[in-house]
């Protein structure tokens, strides 16, 4: 369901204006993640500098958020994200996506799918979106003063009940991996969406709105979603996940995302589901959502007493913490703490104070060069460096700039035989671990920095059966001819596979539905999704039909990255996965998915060579065939 409009900003001026939003492009991109990147595309030119007034920020709730479909509170940011992903100076295009329990409600209540803003205020501002009321607000007493928890409090007195999208120190200071807060549990995602909004002067975006949307055929949605829903229960996974979120699948992240510096045994007395259940303090779920994923976490004794922890996972500071060898989780929620009220990706800025404190323990990093840093007191060194970064003093700097910068600024420092980096950011997933699977192959091929969610899929566990995969993959809205080419004499053809999951990944990104219910089976899977936007619309479609969408959407992607300058060149193996990983466990090398045979680089090379030919793609150069585009209407 749609709210009909387009509201575009340009914060320069002051100005804005409102259009329809045309059926032709609710027909050929859905909503949210590819209907940004048309906009984007009409308003913007990829080869733009990420931090000039001439970029572009384009904010789209999907088709089916605001509704009581499950998982329907995604949006969508798409911009040129500030993250370099070479010394040289590439940036990639892309979409972020956010889940929320207010903003895209809000956003479809006032009226708009989609927001486009456009250059840059001469004073920090905030916007504000109340129905048909558009205002530029003085964000003077915000900026520099309130952190991005701070900030969304402040707002939401003077607000109540509005949607908020805020950024903190680090967006303010352009810190090149600052992320945006939503709704204060949910973010933009990695690779710097923060640092283009402080490039505009823009401490926060502000939406409420009264407006009331209806299905087209409203008691077929609501069957629909009563069945989604009754099927649900008998999953135990959903269960599990309102609980403990995503630690709900401890036994699954204990191959699939160990670090391997610790061993399992270890690793699950530290962060195991039983410290989390000791720490949790309650869940908050996207509107539309029975998940409730969002967990919060709070210290209930010793010197970080009442700490908490509101934004990301629990898993990505057990993650961190084998890397600092920290064993206490309440010191490593102090720091993730740091990061959300500065609007700092946990990952990147987390991992870069691992990286300085190794220079330093090598002596390549100066004392001199991290002022204020005691490298002999564990506890605080890496809060002290997180805030360098934050502030952009001394290596802090550097680290602002990303993790090739960071590198580059520390003479003799070997960056890759630390961390897995794919276009200038850290690959969460590991091949070495996981085998050859579709996520962590999409992290090779994806235009947007090693980043994984959009592959999120029944294959992201471990083994799954080979029938059930079948099963799975042709909910996707695959054909069975598609079928035929990826699933041939007991063995999975993943790069030729990757490119369908992809596709039903943009489709849901577009949908505005949450990529986390198929992952653990739950029935919201592209079939489902066409009859739930085929019953909010009145315009009937099929799975494969909104599969289509998904691709257009991806070659639109691939296509804007290629005027940014990306090339075959650029969808590299990292160099830490040819090597064997060794682990506790023992030694992990790269494999198949059922982890039945070793493979090597020249079997990855052949994957990617078969997945630009399933996608019609050239494989010299990456780019889509004029036979595509034309295909695709593109």
């Amino acid at each position: 369901m749609y709210a009909g409009k387009i509201l575009e900003v340009d914060l320069g001026s002051g100005k804005s204006e409102a259009s329809p939003l045309p059926q032709e492009l609710k027909d050929h991109y859905i909503g949210g993640s590819a209907l940004n990147l048309r906009l984007f595309r009409d308003h913007c030119d990829p080869s733009v500098d990420p931090l000039s007034p001439e970029n572009v920020i384009v904010i789209g709730a999907g088709a089916l958020s605001g509704s009581s479909s499950p998982g329907s509170g995604k949006f969508a940011g798409t911009t040129k994200f500030a993250l370099p992903a070479t010394l040289e100076g590439k940036y990639h295009v892309a979409s972020g996506i956010s889940g929320s329990n207010r903003f895209a409600v809000n956003l479809k209540a006032a009226g708009c799918d989609h927001l486009i803003i456009k250059g840059r205020s001469d004073k920090p501002v905030y916007l504000l979106i109340e129905d048909d009321q558009v205002q530029l607000r003085d964000a003077g007493e915000l900026w520099g003063k309130k952190d991005t928890y701070e900030t969304t409090d402040a707002l939401h007195e003077v607000h109540p009940r509005s949607g908020v999208m805020t950024i903190g120190q680090a967006g303010e200071n352009q810190v090149r991996f600052a992320m945006a807060i939503t709704d204060r549990h949910s973010t933009m995602g990695r690779n710097g969406f923060g640092a283009v909004m402080g490039s505009k002067n823009l401490k926060a975006v502000v939406v409420k709105g009264t407006q009331k949307l209806k299905a087209q055929d409203p008691e077929t949605f609501k069957a629909v979603i009563r069945e989604i829903r009754e099927e649900a229960k008998e999953n135990p996974y959903a269960r599990k996940f309102r609980e403990l979120g995503i630690h709900s699948a401890w036994d699954m992240w204990l191959v699939l995302i160990n670090p391997g510096l610790w061993s399992q045994e270890e690793w699950t007395r530290y962060y195991g589901p039983e410290v989390v259940k000791e720490g949790r303090a309650g869940a908050t779920a996207c509107s539309g959502c029975f998940l409730g994923c969002k967990q919060d976490y709070e210290v209930r004794e010793g010197k970080w007493k009442g700490q908490r922890m509101e934004t990301g996972h629990f898993l990505d500071i057990a993650c961190l913490a084998q890397y600092l060898d920290i064993k206490e989780w309440p010191k490593m929620a102090h720091l993730m703490d740091i990061c959300n009220r500065a609007g700092l990706d946990g990952l990147a800025g987390i991992g870069s104070t691992f990286l300085m404190s190794v220079a330093h323990d090598l002596g390549l990093l100066s004392d001199e060069d991290a002022p204020g840093v005691n490298f002999e007191e564990q506890e605080e060194k890496y809060a002290t460096l997180l805030r360098l970064i934050c502030e952009r003093r001394g290596i802090g700097e550097a680290a602002a700039q990303g993790w090739l910068q960071l590198a580059e600024a520390v003479p003799g420092f070997e960056l890759e035989v630390f961390m897995g980096l794919e276009k200038g950011a850290l690959c969460f997933y590991d091949m070495r671990d996981t085998g050859l699977d579709v996520r962590s192959f999409h992290m090779i091929v994806n235009p947007r920095a090693s980043h994984h969610p959009q592959c999120h899929w029944v294959m992201s566990a471990p083994e799954v059966n080979y029938e059930v995969l079948r099963e799975e993959f042709l909910k996707t809205g695959a054909t069975e001819r598609d079928a035929e080419r990826i699933f041939v004499e007991g063995e999975l053809k993943v790069g030729r596979m990757t490119s369908h999951i992809q596709d039903a990944g943009m489709a849901m990104d577009s949908l505005g539905a949450c990529v986390l219910y198929p992952m653990i089976r739950l029935p919201l899977h592209m079939e489902n999704l066409a009859r739930l936007y085929s019953a909010a619309t009145g315009r009937e479609t099929s799975a494969t039909g909104l599969k289509l969408c998904g691709e257009r959407g991806h070659n639109l992607l691939k296509l804007l990255n290629v005027k940014a300058g990306f090339g075959r060149e650029d969808d590299r193996i990292p160099l830490l996965w040819l090597d064997p990983k060794v682990t506790p466990e023992g030694e992990k090398v790269l494999s198949d998915y059922y982890h039945r045979k070793e493979i090597g680089e020249e079997d990855l090379l052949k994957e990617i060579d078969e997945y630009y030919d399933e996608r019609g793609w050239d494989p010299e150069t990456s780019h889509p065939t004029p036979e595509k585009l034309t295909e695709l209407g593109l």
